[in-house]
C-alpha cells in the first residue's frame, strides 16, 4: 500500500509540473492550514500581516471566515489552488503537505506547526519499523522546509530529531497564536466574545475538557457529574466546555448522565479563544497545555492510559516533570483540584518555561511577519 502512495505521488507531481510555466509572484503568500479552517498560527499571522497593511494573502480554507477583502479564498484540489500554490513565493502551512506536492525553485516554506512545548511525540517516522516508502514521502518533503517556528527550545531539538529537517532554519519566536495570552485586556475580550456565543451568563466558573486523539480506541472513564457537583451543589456556578476529536465524541457523551451544564464546543474553530474564556483546563497528552500554561490559570492532566500511551507513542518530556498535577481517576483529579495551591503551581510553571526554553514572549507574529516582509522584498 505505501509503495502504491508513492508510486501515485510521484505521478501526480510529474503534472502538476505543468503549473510551473507561470512566473512565481514575489509577494504572494498562500496559507494551507491543517483542517482547511481559518485558525491556528497561520490565522494570527494573517492578522498581523493585515495589521501591517502587508497584501496578495492566500488562503486554502474551507469558508471564508475572514471577511477581509485583502484575503482571497481558494478551494483545495481546484485549479485556482493549484495555480496560486505554485505562484505564491512563501507557503505557509501548520502540518505536513500532501506527498504530492512538487516545490518549485525560488518558493519558501514556512512551518508553523499545530502545538508548541514538547510533549508527545509528534511521528517518530525514522524507527526501523516505519515502512521504507512511508520514510522516503516523508523526507522528500521535510528536506524541503526553508523555515520551521519554535515555540521553544525543547521542541527546536524534538522537530529537527523526529522529522528529519535538519536542513531548515529554526525560528526562535514563539508561536503567533500565543501572542494573545500576553495581554490581559485581550484576554479578557475574547473571553467575553466565547461566553456571549455559548450563552454562559453571569459569574460562572469555566472549565475546558481538551483530550487529545487517540490512535486506539479511547476509554474515557471521567466523571463530569461529580466534577461539576464540588464545585456546587446545585450546579449553578459552573458550566463545562467539552472539546475533543469529532471520533471521540460519541465515546465521551456516552458517559455524561446530565448535560445541562455540560457544552459541546468541539466545533469552535479558534482552540486559543477557548483558552481565554476557560478558568480552569483538563487535558491529557494535548499540546494545548503548553498554550494554556503562558496565562498561568490551573491546568489538571486526567489519563487513564499513561503506560499504554507512553508505550505506544512516549514523550519527549516526561511527565513527571510537567508542572500539571497528574490524576488517573475522577477522584484523583478532584482531589488535585481541591487542594491546588496557585503559588506552587506558578513557580513549578515558570520553571517549567525555563526548562523547555520558552521562547514565548508575546511578539512572535511580529516576528514573522518581519521574516515575511525580507523574504518578499529580497532581490
Amino acid at each position: 500500500m505505501e509503495l502504491i502512495k508513492y508510486l501515485v505521488a510521484r505521478f501526480i507531481r510529474k503534472i502538476l509540473l505543468i503549473f510551473f510555466i507561470f512566473k512565481i509572484k514575489e509577494n504572494k503568500v498562500i496559507f494551507y492550514p491543517m483542517n482547511g479552517k481559518y485558525y491556528c498560527n497561520l490565522k494570527y499571522i494573517t492578522n498581523k500581516m493585515l495589521d501591517n497593511k502587508q497584501n496578495n494573502i492566500y488562503w486554502c480554507a474551507e469558508n471564508e471566515m475572514n471577511k477581509s477583502t485583502r484575503i482571497k479564498f481558494c478551494k483545495k484540489m481546484s485549479l485556482s489552488f493549484f495555480y496560486h500554490f505554485f505562484t505564491a513565493k512563501i507557503v505557509i502551512f501548520n502540518d505536513a503537505l500532501p506527498s504530492w506536492i512538487v516545490k518549485r525553485s525560488g518558493q519558501i516554506y514556512l512551518q508553523t506547526w499545530h502545538g508548541g512545548g514538547a510533549y508527545k511525540k509528534i511521528n517518530v517516522l525514522y524507527k526501523n519499523e516505519v515502512n521504507k516508502y512511508k520514510k522516503k514521502r516523508s523526507k522528500d518533503f521535510f528536506e524541503n522546509i526553508d523555515y520551521v517556528i519554535c515555540a521553544c527550545k525543547a521542541f527546536e531539538e524534538a522537530f529537527k530529531n523526529d522529522y528529519g529537517a535538519k536542513n531548515a532554519k529554526y525560528i526562535e519566536s514563539g508561536m503567533p497564536r500565543n501572542d494573545i495570552f500576553f495581554d490581559k485586556n485581550t484576554i479578557k475580550k475574547i473571553a467575553k466574545k466565547i461566553k456571549k456565543y455559548y450563552k454562559i451568563f453571569g459569574e460562572k466558573k469555566v472549565i475546558l475538557y481538551a483530550p487529545t486523539f487517540r490512535d486506539n480506541n479511547f476509554n474515557n472513564t471521567i466523571n463530569l457529574n461529580s466534577l461539576i457537583s464540588i464545585f456546587n451543589k446545585d450546579d449553578d456556578n459552573v458550566v463545562i466546555m467539552l472539546r475533543t476529536h469529532p471520533h471521540l465524541k460519541k465515546d465521551i457523551f456516552n458517559n455524561i448522565n446530565n448535560i445541562n451544564n455540560i457544552i459541546d464546543v468541539t466545533d469552535y474553530p479558534d482552540m486559543q479563544e477557548l483558552l481565554c474564556a476557560a478558568d480552569i483546563l483538563i487535558t491529557d497528552y494535548s499540546s494545548c497545555m503548553w498554550d494554556f500554561s503562558l496565562t498561568y490559570k490551573p491546568c489538571f492532566i486526567y489519563a487513564t492510559d499513561i503506560d499504554q500511551y507512553k508505550q505506544e507513542r512516549d514523550f519527549y518530556t516526561p511527565m513527571s516533570e510537567w508542572p500539571f498535577p497528574i490524576a488517573t481517576t475522577t477522584d484523583e483529579l478532584i482531589n488535585n483540584i481541591l487542594n491546588f495551591n496557585q503559588e506552587e503551581y506558578i513557580k513549578n510553571v515558570k520553571k517549567h518555561h525555563k526548562d523547555l526554553g520558552s521562547f514565548e514572549d508575546g511578539y512572535a507574529s511580529e516576528r514573522i511577519c518581519k521574516l515575511i516582509e525580507t523574504i518578499v522584498n529580497k532581490k
